[in-house]
């Protein structure tokens, strides 16, 4: 799919139509994500269908990923609204506005069902009087065009030093200085430490500047840094046209070989989370979704105080993999992202595992599709806030562990959270190495600073902060049964 919606993004309408077939023929009743995954296929086949002026058998395609969508949990809210708001389209430009009623009908009425969802369908109601012709945008209610206007868009970051050593490479490479180009990228990988871009742009380059011997050490480091586990890698080995120097040399075969098989273990590690499901406790249960750390593995999450955690407290934990490899083989570690030349995370790099995560728990476990809540420890503590954020309607909560997250830019999107309804707990260990922690300032000081924050942007929940040690897991305990308690 993600190669699809790159394609469409440039231009490429033939690829996208093939790569969204492809994906739609692999979703089998075998996986508890399949229905969730031909809906997707299928709400893209039919934007691209109508985009092309076929706009009944759009309408077609959609129809079928709104019928998909309505067998999945509650927790697939938004993404429902988004199929119906797109079918809605697809009926008003094939001249059923009564039709595309039924659609924005169905939407308004999954909406006012979602009680997080009740702010920002008083914002919606007053747009009700539009007539439908005028009117497909009244699906913009919850998902788009409300939350817009609560949330400010996010401000374009400044390039890090990473970013502007990368850029400097891809310059050099662009204007073929190859020597040039090695040094910038040798650079950037000082700064973001076994980055597999880094080391295949070297390689690049120096293929092209003549030099093989020297770009097959730059790709075999690239594959230690874990290159085959990135979406596009075959293609990119097979169709860049820098390595074409090295296409036909028996080395670069083998490595190329040994870089899709890494690749392929990676995957299928990454594709099914974790679960432990306590021997006690009330059904339906909670759910805590846990992001691990990076460089370590799902693995790491069921071995550590979050499965004590889950025992106390009788909830299911569930924890998803990272899709990056740390280095060639996924047991040397797993990392959710790389760090990106504009200095921005990828969310859906985290969030679909977490959401796929919930799904295949929701498929082994009897749980409350209410009561999800997601988790992490230092930087995983900022992406499980970010993805609280994001995906209110998923989850319920959020605990943050060992992560000072509380930038101003937050305040929009943190308010709108809380006025769904989203729930926050922070317990930080004031004796260990605090993710955003700024330069000089007393750990304690900084806890405080984030703790008041939050309480003013409306996040009920609660905030503990512990001397660290033999206290450290009763303190996260305590912090959850407080944030799931009724």
């Amino acid at each position: 799919l993600t190669r699809g919606d790159l394609a469409r993004a440039t231009g490429d309408a033939r690829a996208a139509r093939a790569s969204y077939e492809l994906a739609l023929a692999g979703a089998t009743a075998a996986s508890p994500a399949a229905p969730m995954l031909e809906a997707e296929a299928r709400d893209r086949l039919g934007a691209l269908d109508v985009a092309e002026g076929a706009v009944e058998e759009g309408a077609r395609e959609l129809a079928r990923a709104v019928d998909l969508r309505r067998k999945l949990p509650d927790l697939h809210v938004l993404p429902l609204v988004a199929s119906l708001r797109a079918l809605a389209r697809a009926r008003v430009e094939s001249g059923a506005p009564e039709r595309a009623a039924e659609a924005l009908d169905a939407a308004l009425a999954l909406l006012r069902k979602s009680a997080r969802g009740a702010l920002l369908v008083e914002v919606a109601d007053e747009r009700l009087a539009l007539p439908v012709q005028a009117g497909v945008e009244l699906l913009a209610l919850r998902s788009e065009a409300a939350r817009r206007e609560l949330v400010p868009p996010p401000r374009p970051a400044a390039p890090s030093a990473f970013g502007r050593a990368f850029q400097r490479g891809i310059t050099a490479l662009q204007s073929e200085r190859w020597r040039e180009a090695e040094q910038a990228f040798a650079d950037a990988l000082a700064l973001s430490p076994r980055h597999p871009m880094c080391a295949y742009n070297a390689a690049c380059a120096l293929a092209r500047g003549g030099e093989p011997e020297r770009a097959l050490e730059w790709l075999a480091r690239a594959h230690e840094y874990g290159l085959g586990s990135r979406d596009q890698t075959e293609s990119l080995l097979a169709d860049d046209p820098d390595l074409a120097p090295l296409h036909g040399h028996p080395e670069y075969e083998q490595l190329c070989e040994r870089i899709r098989a890494a690749g392929l273990e990676a995957r299928a590690y990454a594709a099914t989370p974790l679960l432990h499901v306590p021997a006690s406790g009330a059904e339906p249960r909670p759910l805590l979704v846990v992001l691990h750390a990076d460089g370590a593995t799902k693995r790491d999450v069921l071995d550590g105080p979050w499965r004590d955690l889950a025992d106390a407290t009788g909830c299911v934990l569930v924890a998803p993999s990272a899709p990056l490899a740390v280095g060639a083989t996924s047991a040397e570690g797993m990392r959710w992202s790389l760090e990106s030349p504009d200095g921005r995370e990828q969310r859906w790099l985290y969030e679909r595992p977490a959401r796929d995560a919930v799904a295949y728990a929701l498929a082994h476990a009897r749980i409350d599709p209410r009561r999800c809540y997601v988790a992490g420890a230092g930087r995983c503590g900022e992406r499980a806030f970010d993805l609280a954020l994001a995906a209110s309607e998923l989850f319920a909560g959020v605990l943050v562990s060992d992560a000072l997250v509380g930038a101003p830019e937050l305040a929009e999107r943190a308010r709108a959270a809380a006025a769904l309804g989203l729930r926050s707990g922070l317990v930080t260990d004031l004796s260990a190495p605090l993710h955003g922690l700024a330069v000089g300032e007393a750990p304690d000081a900084a806890f405080a600073r984030v703790a008041e924050r939050w309480r003013a942007w409306g996040l009920a929940g609660p905030a503990l902060a512990h001397a660290g040690g033999a206290e450290a897991p009763a303190q996260l305990r305590r912090a959850f049964a407080e944030l799931i308690a009724p």
